[in-house]
């Protein structure tokens, strides 16, 4: 087949091609949807029920219990995580990391299902379940809208669902959520002597309120040939009617509501979760774009939009912005945009000082036509501009330009040696097609474990080897029907002496004389390689590992937690005094505060805590990201200093989603007091180590309970039921529910509290009035047989169903997770563990672990691919067995690449690795296919062919590993690239070494040649 030929003789086809290329890759980066990152399906959904009055004990085993076995019946979940609290059941689970995300949608549907199953065996005082299952949704367009004085949370928050409303239209916006919406509430402030002298009862109180407002139908009559619809109005329409509500007591009397107790509208309190933007009390507004959107567009969009809607917020309500995805996005392409220039640059240069300018425009447009191939294959593959697919667009360009060069020297070395410019460039592309052919698809092999891998990580990577496929695939296309048809016209046509050898010159004489004495001392070069790599191997060890890196973001974030059971209002104060703090530097350009939930995912990669009132997450904007790193030591020396009570986490971005520690050791078993011991153990162990941090564990600390133990004998003497006895606590502390009042769509519980209720003193509970059905009083301590105050876990966490406790912890900055692994992990393995239980390790290690086994249980079938290629292209199991050697001395290179940077080694830079094996195999086809021209052609012998070969191909070889390695440079300060950018720059600097040195010695060894004249 004589691709290049039929380029040709048909330019006019080829350019009409390219011009469609160009203007088509041009249209695609504009129309491609972008965002920050990769598309990626959090497989977990969440499963919520709420058991107001129960222990966490009760929670467990009435309501948790229950829904965890009927989900875990489902064939396709992995496993599933829950924590019950008092009142409150919370449960996550996750699916298979194999399936695909197209059938989610389905798998959520089964599993709501499946919680519709069990609702009816839970308790009738257990809520409705509650399913999350867009648990993984990102909303990366995030604002507060904030209200300064004056304004009450009433409008402020009415104005935030006007927002919402009106941004929900906007085109490629997926979904519009609210972040700390307050839940609305109607108090009813008793006195339970007024209601004692009054001879009414909380009881007369709720059972009036529940018959006025209980929706009833009432039926349909017929009015001739009509149906009559009968509405018994009546319901409660304002605040006024419930104060007018008329109570009717024991005896008979009746008296306004309003005459014995304060009705007012208000909000929960303690609150379930609280915003805070720049000092201001605020709510969040996040916007995600849908599947395949434009965010950078829907962005702007967006800002359209609210800049017509600024007009109409008064002076005092302002939106602020937290997170711009479509910033992100929009800096990420520019940055490729000066990446792809500097290379097509960096091409250009390195071609003009070895091969001409000529050469290097003809070199640099092929590069320039693959990337615009590339982005315009992108669109019908639906895959869109985000990290991983830039990424693997700048992993590309170090092989992209691989194909043109070797075409173009052999059409210049043709020219040299007197053929016509024309058959030069047919004869340069088509002599070693298949070999290229051959080569770049083993470069895509390479990458095939990542998209084969069924894991999470890897699913974020997947768009990484499409990309890849796709642009060295067309680099080698390029580079038959470009480079000729555009080297026609590009390159000069000199008058070449017939028979003349071009490399007959003073460099390429002393270059032969030097392979010749690698071949002649090749038992010293392989030793000497084989000491190298021995030496590189043991050196490993001292090489940093962190399997994500962090990002160049100028914000950081901190979550705070206080002890368990603290109140969010304690919580609060905290909170305050530290943004005070934040707020007078002038390196702080925002401070964002999330309290009692974790905020509306903004950014994929976030640790997602369940509710809890002793929880807030901040989020700190500065300047940049040096001010960032700077600001994170001072903010964090700050907190510990100031706030001993607390335990601060601070994080800053990283691509992978977050465990809830770097560390976890999970201890499994049947009884809590044996895994708290157990837990405790482990926690010494790693608050022994100077590089350890945040030492803590999944329960938290044990909380306070107070039990008044109701008497039944003591009770029926004096009338009170131990219902009655809980809704006199209930009214002292969170209120007792009366009834409900609606408004709009608002369903407010009504609470009957006591009026003396912000301001109780609970040292004297026992002396807290009980009134009983008939109106009567006694004290707390007269109906009980004691009044207990003791410490319990706050909470039970199970996995699998099966009862655990993780004890965690962080490495120190600047320590990666595999030396605190390597420190921590077999000593906690020592701990001895009773009969019936277990540990396991979570965190990063198990993400990694999952990660790394998923990827290598694909790399059979790329072995077998590129091993299958290689024995197609050579029909020789030497060769075969020559190439396979090049591929693991690359590590040296690698190895004093990172022990020389410091940088730390980690996912990225496998990715790097993984490239590497691309171009080290390409390297050696291309010198073996040389050698074996040599033969065919010319009659060369096996000695004189390598010989030969390696001379003629040194140039090329160096060239293409120059603009690699030169273009990766740019790469290296970046704080995610720069691992992959210098596993790069090191294993192709000797990778090419190996190509022209190393090769030729072991080909001389295994096929035992003796020297030659050439």
């Amino acid at each position: 087949m004589n691709i290049a030929g039929y380029a040709i003789n048909n330019k006019q086809v080829i350019n009409f091609f390219l011009i469609l290329t160009l203007f088509g890759g041009i249209f695609a980066f504009d129309k491609l949807g972008k965002r920050e990152d990769a598309p990626f399906v959090i497989k977990e959904a969440i499963f919520m029920t709420f058991y107001p009055g129960a222990s966490q004990y009760e929670v467990e085993e009435q309501v948790t219990e229950i829904i965890e076995r009927e989900l875990q019946s489902h064939p396709l979940v992995d496993w599933i995580k829950s924590e019950s609290k008092p009142g409150f059941s919370y449960i996550k689970v996750s699916m298979y990391q194999y399936i695909p995300k197209e059938e989610f949608q389905q798998l959520w549907d089964e599993l709501r299902r499946k919680a519709l199953n069990v609702q009816s065996q839970l308790p009738k005082e257990a809520s409705t379940i509650l399913v999350n299952d867009d648990f993984g949704d990102v909303f990366g367009i995030y604002y507060a809208l904030t209200a300064d004085e004056g304004f009450t949370y009433e409008e402020l928050e009415d104005y935030a669902q006007f927002i919402k409303q009106n941004l929900a239209t906007v085109k490629d916006a997926a979904k519009v959520e609210l972040f700390g919406i307050q839940d609305r509430v109607v108090n009813v402030y008793i006195s339970e002597q007024k209601l004692s002298n009054s001879g009414i009862t909380p009881a007369n109180i709720r059972e009036a309120i529940n018959s006025q407002n209980q929706l009833v139908k009432a039926g349909n009559f017929k009015a001739g040939k009509m149906e009559v619809r009968v509405d018994a109005v009546g319901t409660f329409q304002s605040l006024e009617e419930i104060e007018n509500l008329v109570i009717t007591g024991r005896e008979g009397n009746q008296i306004r509501l309003q005459d014995l107790a304060t009705v007012e509208r208000d909000y929960k309190d303690p609150p379930g979760n609280l915003m805070r933007m720049n000092g201001k009390p605020a709510i969040g507004i996040g916007i995600a774009t849908r599947v395949g959107g434009n965010s950078v567009k829907m962005g702007e969009r967006v800002r359209t939009k609210l800049e017509a809607l600024e007009a109409l917020l008064p002076i005092g309500i302002e939106l602020n912005g937290i997170y711009f995805e479509d910033e992100v996005a929009v800096k990420a392409n520019n940055d490729f945009l000066v990446n792809l220039a500097l290379a097509v640059g960096i091409v250009i240069f390195i071609i003009l000082l070895s091969m001409g300018v000529r050469a290097g425009l003809l070199i640099g447009s092929s590069l320039i036509f693959t990337i615009m191939g590339t982005l315009l294959f992108m669109m019908p593959a639906g895959i869109e501009l985000h990290r991983t697919s830039l990424a693997a667009i700048i992993i590309a360009m170090g092989m992209l330009v691989d194909n043109a060069i070797v075409v173009t020297d052999n059409a210049q070395i043709r020219i040299k040696r007197g053929m016509k410019r024309r058959d030069a460039l047919v004869q340069g592309a088509t002599t070693p097609q298949w070999g290229l052919f051959g080569a770049t698809i083993i470069a895509v092999i390479s990458f095939l474990p990542l998209y084969l891998a069924p894991n999470n990580t890897a699913e974020i990577i997947k768009p990484l080897f499409v990309v890849l496929a796709i642009s060295l695939l067309l680099s080698w296309l390029f580079a038959l029907i470009q480079t000729p048809v555009w080297g026609d016209f590009i390159l000069k046509e000199t008058k070449g002496e017939e028979g003349k050898d071009p490399y007959d010159t003073a460099f390429y004489r002393k270059l032969t004389g030097f392979i010749e004495g690698v071949i002649k001392m090749r038992w010293i070069t392989l030793g000497a390689v084989v000491v190298l790599f021995v030496i590189s191997m043991s050196l490993f060890k001292f090489i940093e590992e962190d399997f994500f890196p962090a990002i160049n973001k100028a914000e950081f974030k901190m979550d705070y937690f206080l002890p368990q059971g603290s109140d969010i209002k304690a919580l609060e104060s905290d909170i305050k005094e530290m943004e005070d703090f934040l707020l007078s530097r002038e390196d702080v350009q925002n401070v964002s505060i999330s309290l009692g939930a974790a905020p509306l995912r903004y950014y994929l990669a976030t640790v997602a805590w369940s509710p809890r009132p002793h929880y807030a997450n901040l989020l700190i904007e500065t300047n940049d990201f040096s001010s960032a790193d700077s600001l994170m030591g001072i903010f964090k020396n700050y907190v510990e200093s100031n706030f001993p009570d607390g335990l601060s986490i601070f994080y800053k971005f990283k691509v992978s989603p977050y465990p809830d520690a770097i560390l976890e050791a999970t201890f499994q078993g049947p009884d809590e007091k044996v895994l708290r011991n157990l837990a405790n153990q482990a926690k010494e162990i790693m608050r022994a180590d100077p590089l350890v941090e945040n030492v803590r564990d999944g329960w938290g600390e044990r909380t306070l309970k107070f039990e008044p133990l109701y008497s039944q004998n003591k009770g029926r003497i004096a009338n009170v039921t131990r219902t009655e006895m809980a809704s006199a606590l209930q009214r002292v502390t969170d209120g007792q529910q009366v009834g409900t009042y609606r408004e709009k769509d608002w369903v407010m519980p009504i609470l009957l509290k006591d009026v003396n209720y912000d301001y109780y003193d609970y040292s004297n509970i026992g002396g807290l009035p009980i009134m009983s059905s008939t109106g009567e009083t006694v004290p707390l301590e007269q109906i009980t047989d004691g009044l207990d105050m003791s410490w319990e876990e706050g909470v039970i966490t199970k996995y699998n169903r099966e009862l655990c406790l993780a004890a965690q912890c962080d490495p120190v900055p600047g320590v990666g997770n595999k030396e605190i692994e390597s420190r921590l992990m077999h000593l906690i393995e020592d701990i001895p563990l009773p009969p019936g239980y277990s540990l396991w390790w979570d965190g990063i290690y198990e993400d990694q672990t999952l990660s790394s086994e998923a990827i290598m249980s694909q790399m059979p079938i790329a072995i077998i691919l590129i091993l299958s290629i290689l024995m197609l292209l050579f029909r020789d199991i030497r060769k075969t067995l020559i190439v396979i050697l090049m591929v693991p001395l690359v590590l040296i290179g690698v190895v004093f690449a990172f022990l020389t940077s410091g940088l730390f080694f980690g996912f990225f830079a496998i990715l790097g690795l993984l490239g590497l094996v691309g171009m080290v195999i390409k390297n050696a086809i291309v010198l073996l296919d040389q050698a074996e021209l040599e033969m065919k052609e010319n009659g060369k012998s096996k000695y004189q062919s390598i010989v030969l070969a390696a001379r003629s191909r040194a140039i090329p070889v160096s060239m293409a590993a120059g603009t690699t390695i030169l273009g990766m440079i740019p790469l290296v300060p970046d704080p995610m690239f720069g691992g992959m950018a210098v596993t790069i720059m090191g294993g192709l600097f000797v990778a090419t070494l190996l190509t022209i040195i190393v090769l030729p010695a072991f080909y001389a060894i295994i096929f035992g040649l003796k020297r030659e004249e050439l």
